[in-house]
């Protein structure tokens, strides 16, 4: 296996105390998994990036069975694999949050593809939006439920230097990717933004 120059990453950040923004995605990450999904424990789980870690731990410790897939060895994965050049594992679902943007995107509909012919039964991932956020706030009302108030503007620039694409630029947007997934046989089954993070669950049909 050899690290490839189209996929960019770091490890660095791992090693500090993530931000309280940052632990809130990983609600909405293990919300969508957990409560949105009906997923079975006896499903077999590949996560693709293992970050902080936190995702899997948790799953694992909910009785979930998860192996982690990374192409960098800092982040001490249970597979260090490629996912443009590897042949993906063999699994019932996998989850990619803040993945699929670190490599082109012409890369990433490959991966897609390639999990559908592998018969691979859900996917569960997030993409970050090019959006500069003013002001975010969060609250919750009786009967109507939990709210935002999100004032920003788009961005027609990737911000973060590891990143190849985001949604709102280039014509990538969260219909197209919705399109892409129903062509190759996926149906996006939960979909919905999250300050700047766009998170879907997808079921193959």
């Amino acid at each position: 296996m050899k690290n490839s120059s189209e996929i960019t990453f770091s490890h660095e950040w791992i090693y500090k105390l993530e931000n309280r923004g940052h632990w809130t995605l990983y609600w909405h990450q293990l919300n969508l998994i957990l409560n949105k999904s009906g997923l079975s424990k006896d499903a077999k789980i590949i996560e693709i990036g293992v970050g902080s870690g936190l995702t899997s731990s948790y799953l694992r410790r909910k009785g979930y069975q998860v192996t982690t897939l990374d192409i960098d060895e800092n982040k001490n994965p249970d597979i260090q694999a490629n996912i443009i050049e590897d042949e993906l594992p063999e699994a019932d679902v996998y989850l990619a949050f803040e993945i699929f943007e670190h490599i082109p995107f012409e890369s990433a509909k490959k991966v897609w593809k390639e999990l559908a012919e592998n018969k691979v039964d859900k996917l569960f991932f997030s993409i970050p939006h090019a959006h500069k956020t003013y002001f975010f706030a969060e609250y919750y009302l009786p009967k109507l439920g939990r709210k935002t108030i999100h004032i920003g503007r788009k961005r027609n620039y990737i911000h973060t230097k590891n990143h190849h694409w985001e949604l709102g630029i280039n014509h990538i947007t969260t219909d197209s990717i919705k399109q892409i997934f129903s062509d190759i046989g996926y149906t996006i089954d939960h979909s919905y933004r999250y300050r700047n993070h766009h998170f879907f669950a997808a079921s193959l049909s």
